[in-house]
Order: structure tokens, then sequence, then C-alpha cells
């Protein structure tokens, strides 16, 4: 009987061993995660962000001043971003100051429909199939959540597990990894869906505080959508295994904490605060999380080398640490244990600095760098970008690891060690670009930013100095700039070109005018006259209305030198005498007026919006008849031989105390040349329209078409008016 008991006890414990060993080997299995597929969004092309659109973008903001656009500037031009990137319909659409919360979700939406859609398509898993959803979008948290609104879009099960994460920055993307891992430990032979992106359209700063201008330089549209699974049987169609990852949060430290922190400024405009105690911070961050990840991932034989020269340098003071001939401390060699690095693209500076503090090299870089030229910085998703950019270049062959390092207010740094376990040829987003990348070494060095942005750093410096509304198409320097007491200024009318090329004499007597004039002001402005003619240049293309130029005839140049302004109003008048009219912007004493010369009436019609007294420029009526008879002789029985000047009663007014005069020009000449042919009930319409609206809402288009009109034919080398001249540019010098 007792020999009988044990072996009933011997089958037991063996039996329990068996299943105790079955279990463990079962969770060991399952414990294992895979990458089954991936997505990365991108947005319809009518999206695209060109150097053109950011341009009426920035000087759309009427706050900005010289520093804030200089400070753009600067922020643009070493970003590293491209012209392929992507923004929301509402920054496009001019209303990037005032979204609406149905902007937000549409922006969502788009991303939800185009993204994880197709992941499902190329994945073969069905919606109802997923047992675990983490959405992170970190500055968007509507009622119902993300989540929520996704299961409802594909119809997903009642019993999926759904978390919905906001806050997180950029670092969102690996922490929704994890927790997608915790939640699949609980769940054998389960589907987690992992969904990242940012909501770029609440998220415009309106602001001036330079700390919190940089995200509307940086941060663009896009996401990710990531499938990740514990089943074993679905290991052969995965991508990659997931091998570490680490997550380390130093918020404890005041100054972590409030190094990218969304706040208000002094006016109340919320946005995203980035302090200059931010660097310290990542370093920290990355520091700790490396600490914890290195001996997970690099070979004994390189935790061993490094080891030994970190003890020589404790042990042997007289011995220090051995130096490399650089000058530098030898670092731990990472590619010992990594073949690929998924950098976080926050910008060019933010990759520079990782990789000087990893040791890599400039092929190890190429992926981050070439996502955000391709991408702009896409927040939490960007490290997808940059896999794919690897994935669809052939770089990623089995068994080679990849190291995925991102950062995220907090302060935050996570990463994690990706092996590659199967086929990896998909080319994703970068389908119909990846050969262009990267570009020639010529053009990779220069920002397509650098040149065109130029013009509205000089475009601000017109509209600071001028403290108004004021259009640099007509005389806005004289026209505000006397009320600025430490400013001196030279009148573009009286030193231009056309006057020195044929008074040279008369140029250098008023220049040491001026300069004697101004000895103790801190700065002299020159707006000096390369040929711009810039109302001429917009208006070549309607070819029944001429143009006089109002830098060639003017009041001072007739005060001076009146046979001048004869001859060339006489050569303006035969060069137009087929057009129907032809407009003539006059200036003459600080004040613009327009004049209207119908050619088939001998009428000219003046527009003036205060009403000043004709007799302030009876000399040039009185020259412009004189050509008139002299014309009209000439061309017999076309023309009357006299011109009948009338004063339009009704022209829009200049507020009182306002020294708008140039903009109501400008307008006119606008409205002129695109309402013509337009039929009166059209015209009336418009007019009352216009007359609601303030004068800024007025005159941003007219500043909106001098940043184009700069871009297209001043900077632009193949513009019409393009000059290489250095004191155009010598603002951006710093």
């Amino acid at each position: 009987m007792e020999p009988l008991l044990m072996l009933s006890v011997a089958i037991l414990l063996a039996h329990a061993v068996t299943s105790l060993l079955r279990t463990v080997m079962a969770r060991r299995r399952h414990s294992r995660y895979y990458l089954l597929d991936y997505v990365c969004h991108r947005p319809c092309d009518d999206r695209k962000v060109s150097t053109d659109t950011v341009g009426r973008v920035v000087t759309r903001n009427m706050r900005l001043g010289v520093p804030e656009y200089r400070f753009l500037l600067r922020v643009i031009v070493r970003s590293g971003i491209g012209e392929e990137s992507y923004c929301p319909r509402s920054i496009l659409e001019g209303r990037e100051e005032s979204p609406t919360h149905q902007d937000a979700l549409d922006e969502m939406d788009a991303f939800f429909d185009e993204a994880i859609a197709e992941l499902f398509a190329r994945s073969g898993v069905a919606p109802r199939d997923v047992d675990v959803l983490v959405v992170n979008v970190s500055l968007l948290a509507p009622a119902p959540s993300l989540a929520s609104r996704i299961v409802r879009r594909f119809g997903m099960r009642e019993d999926v597990a759904e978390y919905n994460l906001s806050g997180m920055g950029c670092g969102a993307s690996l922490i929704s990894l994890d927790l997608a891992r915790r939640a699949l430990r609980t769940r054998p032979a389960s589907l987690a869906l992992v969904v990242s992106s940012e909501s770029i359209a609440p998220s415009w700063y309106a602001g001036t505080d330079r700390s919190m201008m940089m995200g509307n330089c940086l941060f663009r549209s896009g996401g990710s959508a990531v499938l990740l699974t514990n089943t074993p049987s679905l290991r052969g169609r995965a991508k990659m295994a997931l091998r570490h990852l680490v997550h380390t949060n130093i918020a404890a430290d005041d100054e972590a904490h409030t190094c990218a922190l969304q706040r208000e400024d002094g006016d109340g405009h919320v946005g995203i605060s980035l302090s200059k105690d931010l660097p310290k911070a990542a370093v920290r961050a990355m520091t700790l999380n490396l600490r914890r990840l290195v001996p997970r991932v690099l070979p004994r034989s390189e935790l061993l080398r490094f080891a030994a020269h970190y003890v020589s340098s404790k042990l042997l003071s007289h011995c220090p640490m051995q130096v490399k001939a650089d000058g530098r401390l030898p670092k731990i060699n990472f590619k010992t244990g990594v073949e690929h690095y998924c950098l976080h693209p926050g910008g060019a500076a933010v990759v520079e600095a990782v990789k000087e503090s990893l040791g890599l090299d400039a092929d190890d870089v190429e992926p981050a760098l070439m996502t955000l030229r391709r991408w702009g910085n896409t927040s939490a998703s960007s490290l997808w970008y940059v896999l794919s950019y690897m994935e669809a270049k052939g770089r990623l062959k089995k068994g080679d690891r990849a190291l995925m390092l991102t950062f995220g207010s907090g302060f935050k740094c996570n990463s994690c060690l990706w092996e590659v376990t199967g086929d990896m040829a998909d080319k994703g987003a970068w389908a119909d670009c990846i050969d262009d990348y990267p570009p020639p070494p010529e053009s990779a060095t220069t920002n397509p930013y650098m040149d065109k942005s130029r013009v509205f750093v000089l475009y601000s410096m017109i509209r600071t100095y001028s403290r108004s509304f004021i259009s640099p198409r007509l005389k806005i320097w004289e026209c505000k700039i006397r009320n600025i007491h430490d400013v001196g200024f030279i009148d573009p009318h009286i030193v231009n070109g056309h006057v020195l090329q044929h008074h040279p004499e008369d140029v250098e007597k008023d220049l040491y005018k001026f300069l004697r004039k101004h000895q103790l002001k801190s700065h002299i402005l020159f707006p000096y006259h390369f040929g711009l003619k810039i109302w001429e240049c917009k208006i070549r293309n309607i070819h029944d209305v001429g143009f006089i130029d109002p830098h060639i005839v003017n009041g001072h140049v007739l005060q001076h030198h009146p046979e001048d302004v004869e001859k060339d109003l006489y050569k303006f008048l035969r060069k137009h005498q087929l057009k129907s009219h032809i407009l003539f912007p006059y200036h003459f004493g600080f004040h613009w007026i327009l004049l209207n010369i119908e050619l088939h009436t001998s009428r000219v019609l003046i527009m003036d919006s205060m009403d000043s007294d004709p007799k302030r420029w009876a000399d040039t009526r009185k020259m412009l008849q004189k050509v008139w008879r002299r014309f009209s002789e000439e061309i017999v029985g076309e023309f009357k031989h006299e011109l009948d000047f009338r004063r339009l009663v009704n022209v829009d007014k200049q507020p009182p105390g306002t020294n708008l005069c140039g903009y109501y020009v400008c307008e006119n000449i606008r409205r002129h040349t695109s309402e013509r042919k337009a039929s009166d009930s059209v015209r009336n319409a418009t007019d009352n329209l216009w007359r609601r609206l303030s004068p800024e809402g007025r005159f941003r288009p007219i500043q909106e078409e001098l940043a184009g009109f700069f871009m297209r034919e001043v900077i632009n080398p193949k513009g019409e008016h393009y000059t290489e001249d250095e004191e155009i540019y010598m603002h951006t010098r710093d």
C-alpha cells in the first residue's frame, strides 16, 4: 500500500511540475511582443505648406515686430524643414488664430479614416480583432475621447480595452507602446492598436513670446498607427520584435517639469513654452535612461571595455582616463549592440546634439534629418516616419537591431530596442519620394525658407517703424517714421536710382544734408529704390490700364527738375495712349493721392482720402495740363484739348489722426484693376462690404501681396527685379 501511495504522489508531483513548466513556457511565449505592421499618415497634397504659404501666415500676425521676425527667420532657417510638410486647413484658410473645435476633430478624422483603415487593409486584421486600443494626442482631449471616436468609426468590439493619453508630448508613442505591452501581458494571443498623432489646428500660438513661438515653425501634421501582438502564431508575419523598453521621467525636478510647458503669456495667448533649461533636462533624462538601457542591449565586451576605463580613472589619479586624439574622453560604442537609430526629429539642433552625445556618424542620423526635411516634426508619430525611411531605403535586414529614442514634456526620455524578424521592404509614406532623399549636397545645405524669408524681416521693419498698418507699396517709411525721434530717415523719393542716374550732383548734396540733419540719431533708415516699381510690376498683366511711376514723377522732382518731369510725363502719355486708363499715384508733402486719367474722356478723377486742398498740388495740375495739350495736339481728333479734373466724393476717407493715405491709394489701384469690368450691382455690394471692415481688415491683403511680390520678383533669382545687393539682406546676418 505504501509503494502505491508513493507512486501516486510521484505522479501528481510530475503532473504539477509539467503543468507549471507548460504555464511558464506559455507565459514566456505570450510575453514576447511583435510589431505586426505600421502605417504613417500622408495628408492630401492640398494641405502642403509651401514657402509662399509660410510667408502669408507669418505676415498675417500684426503683433510681430522686428525682433520677433528676426527670431522667426533664424528658427525657420535652422529648423531643417523643407517645403513638403503638411498643416491643417484652418491655417491654410487664414483662421490659425481662431480655430474651431470642429477643425481639430476634422484634422483627427482625416488621419483616422486614412491611416488606420490602411493599416487594417495591409495587415489583414479586422477592427473587431483588436483587443487593446491606445491613443495619444497631447493637445486635444475631447469628450467622448478620441479612443471612443475610433471605436465608433471602425465598429470595434464592446470589450475592447481603450486608453486615451494626453499631455505626454513628443515621447507619447513609446509610452503608449509600453502601456499596450502591459495590457497585452494579461491578455494572451491578443492584438493592440497604438495610434499616435498631434492636433495642430487648436495649438497655434498667436502671441509674441519667443519661447512660445518656436512650435509654430517646427510642428506639422502627421500621425502613425501601429499593430502590436503577443500571439506566437503571428511571429512569422511580424516585421520586428520588441526586446527592451525603458521609460524615464524626471518631473520631480522643477526645472525639468517646466522646461516644456503649456501656459498663457502676458497677453492671454496660450502656447507651449520651451525654456532655456530644456537642453539640460534632456541630457539628464537621456543619461538616466541609457544607464538602464545600455546593460540590456550592449555586449559584455563593450561594457567591460568601458568599465576598465572608468575604474582606471578612479583608482589611478596620476593616470587619468585615456583621452582620444581629438581631446574627448572615450565613450560607449553603441554600434556594438545597435545597427540603426530612430531618433526623434524634433529639430536639426536636437538631432545633432544626440548625434554628438552618442558618438554617431552622418549615416546614423540621416533618417531623422530626412524625416524632418520631408515631414517636419509630427510630434509623437515622428519616430515611425524615421523607421519607415530606413525600411523604404532597404536598410533593415533580418537580425538587425534598431534603437528608438525620444523626448517629451515632463521631462521624459523613452527608448526601446527592436529586432528585425521579417521582411521589411515596404516604402509606405515615402513611396513617391524616397529616391529624392537625401538631396544633392548643394541643395541639402540650403534651407528652402532662407532666401524667401528675408523679405518678411524687411517687411516687419517697415511695419514696426511705421507703427501702423501702412502699406510698404507706398511711402510707408516716411509717412509714419517721423514720430520716432531717435530714428532718422532718408526720403527714397529724393534719393533713388532714377535721380542718381540723371542728377548725381543733386543726390550727393541731398545725402550730405540728410546725414548732417540726423547726426544725433541712433539709426538712419534709407529705403533705396532698386527698381521695384511695385505697382507697375503687379499691373503689367492688365493690358488696358497704364501706370505712371511715382518715383519718377512726384512733388520733389517737380520742384527741382520741372523740365525732366515734363519730358517724363509726355513719354508716359505717349507710351500708354492706347490704354483706357492711366493710374498716377502722386506724392506731395507727406501725402498720397491717386489720379485716374481716363483717356477716352480726357478726364482726371481725383481720389483723395483726406480731401486735401487742391492748391497744395496746383503745380502738378498745371504741368499735367501743359503736357496734355502738347500730347493732344500731336494726336489730332483723338483727345480733347483740355483735361477735366474731377474730385470723387464717394472715396473712402481715412480716420482722423491716422496716416493711411498710402494704403488707400494702393487699395484704390487694386480695386480699380480687379473690378473695372464688374457690374454696378457687384461693385456696390463690394463697396458696402468693404466699408464695414476695419483698416486692418482692409489692408491686410495689400501686405500679403507685397510679400508675394518680393518673393516672386526680388528674392527669386528668376524674378524681374532680382538683386544681389547685400544692403537688402544686411539685417539677416546676425
